[in-house]
């Protein structure tokens, strides 16, 4: 499937901060992005080592992010699916 659309095959780990950013500049709610990302509310992890503004400079790289979000929402339920399917 990334195949398809060319993009680099990447464990879901190596893209958390990828992900954090483009939660947060896409405008989800801190707290949200910390549960999500397995920190503990109100921790400074999420925004010190996980949230980075040269992510998103442009208007572009916001539309460009909101594709990386739906990629990334598909590996998950991809990944998903593939857990399902090995526990039955």
């Amino acid at each position: 499937m990334l195949k398809e659309i060319n993009v680099e095959y990447k464990t879901l780990y190596a893209t958390r901060r990828s992900y954090a950013s483009v939660m947060s500049f896409g405008g989800e709610n801190l707290e949200d992005i910390q549960k999500v990302m397995g920190h503990s509310k109100g921790s400074k992890i999420t925004e010190k080592h996980y949230i980075d503004p040269r992510i998103l400079k442009l208007e572009h790289d916001k539309l460009n992010a909101q594709k990386q979000q739906d990629i990334f929402n598909m590996m998950i339920e991809v990944e998903n699916e593939s857990s399902q399917s090995k526990s039955a």
